[in-house]
């Protein structure tokens, strides 16, 4: 292995006796798969139309507990349960 290697060593109970489990993974693959996930976390995504059957049956369930929070939050929930 080529590299800086970092240590994770998160400490484990086990049997009444500290287990440390120790894992080696080189700084350049760390930083590696860090740009790579935040490229995706930051990548734009539009979420698809809900069904119209399926927003019914949740604003069946969720009624009166929306109700219940409108009251109680002071805010006009009406758009939750049209």
């Amino acid at each position: 292995m080529s590299g800086k290697q970092i240590a994770v060593n998160p400490l484990y109970w086990i049997g009444g006796d500290y287990f440390t489990l120790t894992t080696h993974v080189p700084e350049n693959i760390t930083q590696y798969m860090g740009t790579k996930v935040d490229k995706l976390n930051r990548r734009p995504f539009v979420y698809p139309a809900m069904k119209l059957e399926t927003r019914r049956e949740l604003v069946g369930y969720f009624y009166e507990q929306s109700k219940q929070l409108s009251g109680f939050i002071d805010v006009d929930l009406n758009e939750w349960i049209k």
